[in-house]
């Protein structure tokens, strides 16, 4: 889903920035460029960028994504 119109970034994006290594959001928004522009996408990727951190939190030390 798009989460930033002005500079077509999806929630993709932002969840992926976050595998490649960002810790938190205000790294996510230097690699991404989300809210560059308008910043009406700032409280959606914010949110989202959460939920992944929390995700990745979760699966530190168990077998999240391996089969």
């Amino acid at each position: 889903m798009y989460v930033c119109l002005c500079k077509d970034i999806t929630d993709h994006q932002l969840r992926e920035s976050i595998r490649e290594g960002a810790g938190d959001f205000s790294q996510v928004r230097r690699r991404c460029k989300v809210g560059a522009k308008c910043g009406k996408c700032m409280q959606e990727a914010k949110l989202i960028v959460q939920n992944e951190l929390m995700a990745q939190t979760e699966c530190v030390g168990a077998t999240c994504g391996t089969s």
